[in-house]
């Protein structure tokens, strides 16, 4: 069975698995999960498969550090969307691995 990992910003709009995390869940989120990821729910959320790592604002538009970590045992993954709300052009990026 392949597995489809869709990182989105669910990840960066979602109740945070952080305490720390301030960011909740969006109006423009839920019209992108719909619209651009053809979603009815949001994607799972497990940090054991892949940890995402990104400032809740940017302090430069043009710069922004994005970490994904995955660990050795996890899924696989075949592919990945960025998708970062109230973000001009939302879907930020879109990858597709191969086998490592």
């Amino acid at each position: 069975m392949r597995l489809w990992l869709t990182l989105t910003a669910a990840l960066l709009a979602a109740p945070a698995m952080a305490q720390d995390n301030a960011l909740q869940p969006s109006p423009t989120w839920e019209d992108l999960r719909g619209a651009v990821m053809d979603l009815d729910a949001d994607p799972p959320q497990d940090a054991t498969v892949l940890d995402l790592d990104a400032p809740s604002r940017a302090h430069d538009a043009a710069i922004v550090p994005i970490r994904l970590t995955q660990a050795p045992d996890a899924p696989a993954i075949d592919a990945l969307t960025l998708v970062i709300d109230e973000n001009p052009a939302p879907v930020a990026a879109e990858y597709a691995f191969g086998a490592a």
